[in-house]
């Protein structure tokens, strides 16, 4: 099986109802992704800024579904098929994740 990689680095941006943060100013995400047959690995690294002024939720004991991160600190991705269908992923640095089935956006 063939393995495809994509990454990249983006600034990271706040959303638009939330108050200006210093600790959040010039953050950068490198995020990068692997498939390799039916999975995909992701990885998120944030620098830059005051990155120790930001608050990371603690390390959970093992990882577990949690819905709602969205709302949160989370990490995304978007698995897009030809037919309009996707998969939306949300990823914690806790070690909490969700994933959706949408039918289209």
């Amino acid at each position: 099986m063939s393995e495809s990689k994509l990454a990249v680095r983006l600034e990271l941006q706040r959303h638009p109802e939330q108050e200006p943060c210093a600790a959040c100013s010039n953050l950068c995400v490198a995020a990068s992704a692997a498939e390799n047959g039916d999975a995909f690995d992701f990885r998120f690294e944030v620098e830059g800024g005051a990155i120790e002024s930001v608050r990371f939720p603690e390390p959970l004991a093992a990882p577990e579904f949690r819905d709602g991160l969205w709302e949160h600190t989370c990490f995304e991705a978007f698995l897009g098929a030809p037919d309009g269908t996707y998969i939306e992923t949300n990823m914690s640095p806790s070690g909490a994740w969700a994933a959706y089935d949408f039918d289209g956006y």
